[in-house]
């Protein structure tokens, strides 16, 4: 019963706890190699800075995390993790307490810049 209760409190947080920031995630698609992935992932953040502003960005092994992007004041994750034995899947979130506006603005550029376009 103890556990019930916890996991009920827990579920009532949880909305409390997503009001006060918001996300907008996007799938960019699949490669056969992490590199490539993470690459794009530096290029586009690296643009979207330059273009409209941000921090800067910081690469691990497999995500690229970008901080204080604008408008607003957003941070952005593009990972690319293995999703099988031949497939790494690039997802992009955008997430911080702006404007839905704010974060599919950034979000979609974004994904402009991942696929080449301005």
């Amino acid at each position: 019963m103890k556990k019930v209760l916890k996991l009920a409190a827990l579920a009532a947080l949880i909305p409390a706890l997503g009001a006060a920031e918001g996300m907008t995630n996007i799938d960019l698609g699949q490669f056969s190699d992490r590199e490539t992935c993470m690459a794009k992932a530096e290029q586009a953040m690296d643009r979207y800075i330059r273009t409209h502003g941000g921090f800067e960005y910081q690469s691990t092994e497999w995500v690229v995390y970008g901080w204080d992007f604008t408008p607003g004041d957003q941070d952005v994750t593009i990972m690319c993790p293995w999703v099988s034995d031949t497939v790494v899947n690039a997802f992009l979130v955008v997430h911080g307490e702006t404007t839905d506006d704010e974060r599919i603005f950034t979000a979609e550029q974004l994904e402009r810049y991942w696929n080449g376009q301005k």
